[in-house]
Parts: structure tokens; sequence; C-alpha cells
């Protein structure tokens, strides 16, 4: 069915859509979180003499459904690899810290 028809046949039954404005994500951001944003230590340097020099890592989001689930990963500059990650339901500060202590571990069982 077109759009236009759709239209049309809602004008005649006097039916009006709801639309809702989209909330700033922004907004949202504030609520869960103080952002903290840190030095830039590396200032583009993304080179690595020996492994566990440099680490980087990034927080995301996946949608699966209608629900939201949280990537947090860490990657050694070194072997350009993930060298841990957890996926989380919440987006707190545990889960971003047992990432790190996957991190911590893989390193010590390495050595």
């Amino acid at each position: 069915m077109n759009h236009k028809k759709v239209y049309r046949l809602m004008d005649e039954m006097n039916l009006k859509a709801k639309i809702r404005r989209k909330r700033s994500t922004k907004l949202r951001m504030k609520k869960v979180m103080k952002p903290y944003i840190a030095d830039n230590v590396l200032a583009q340097n993304f080179h690595a003499e020996k492994p566990n020099e440099k680490r980087v890592t990034d927080i995301t989001y996946i949608i699966v459904g209608r629900e939201h689930r949280y990537l947090s990963t860490i990657m050694d500059l070194y072997i350009r690899e993930i060298i841990a990650y957890q996926i989380s339901d919440s987006y707190d500060l545990t889960f971003v810290l047992h990432t790190v202590k996957e991190a911590v571990h893989k390193e010590t069982d390495a050595m």
C-alpha cells in the first residue's frame, strides 16, 4: 500500500500520528556517567616497539533485538590484536574493570 493512501485513509478517519521528539544521547550519557577526559599520552603515535608497551581501549554498544549489549575491548598495539573483551548488559565501572582484569590475567599467563 502506498504511503499516500495511508495518509489519505488516516485523514478520512481523523487519525493523527503521535510524533515523539528524539531525546539527545548527550542528555542520557550525562545521567549514566560523568565524563572523564584523559590526557592524550599517545599523541597519535600508535607504533609500539614491544608487547604490552601500548594498549588502547574502547567501549561500544551492540543492539540485539530490542536490547543493548555493551562491548569493552583492549588492544595491544604491538601485535594489533584484541587481548581482552567483555560483553555486558550494563554500562558501569565493574564491567570495564572485568575487561582490565582479563587483560592483566592474560599478560601474567604469557610470562
